[in-house]
């Protein structure tokens, strides 16, 4: 599962990587909110499909429900920072280290409640 979940992202995250490498802030961003609702969109098709019990019922572990808010917060930050501006700091914008450590933040939350392996 995790193979097939990379292996169905390499082509946003090298499309992203390549604009924001170039400079085009504009594609990097779409590209990610856009990819993410197309997402959103399939899930609630299939949600729609099977009429017995809402998809999230099917989880049977917490934790992923637990990652499913995180990457809520993540998008939410990411479509916050672009609509309203970045100031620069450090070498990347204000918005991108509060990504990264939010993003570092949840990990270490989903670690905790994982467990160890």
């Amino acid at each position: 599962m995790l193979l097939l979940g990379a292996v169905t992202s390499l082509p946003e995250a090298s499309v992203s990587s390549t604009a924001a490498l170039r400079g085009n802030a504009e594609l990097a961003v779409n590209n990610l909110i856009g990819s993410v609702t197309i997402q959103i969109v399939a899930l609630a098709l299939a949600d729609a499909l099977v009429k017995r019990d809402a998809i999230s019922s099917l989880v049977v572990q917490p934790v992923v429900l637990l990652q499913l808010a995180s990457n809520i917060l993540l998008y939410a930050l990411l479509a916050l920072a672009a609509a309203f501006g970045d100031v620069p700091l450090a070498g990347a914008g204000v918005g991108t280290w509060l990504l990264f450590a939010c993003f570092v933040g949840t990990l270490w939350v989903i670690s905790r409640e994982r467990g160890p392996a």
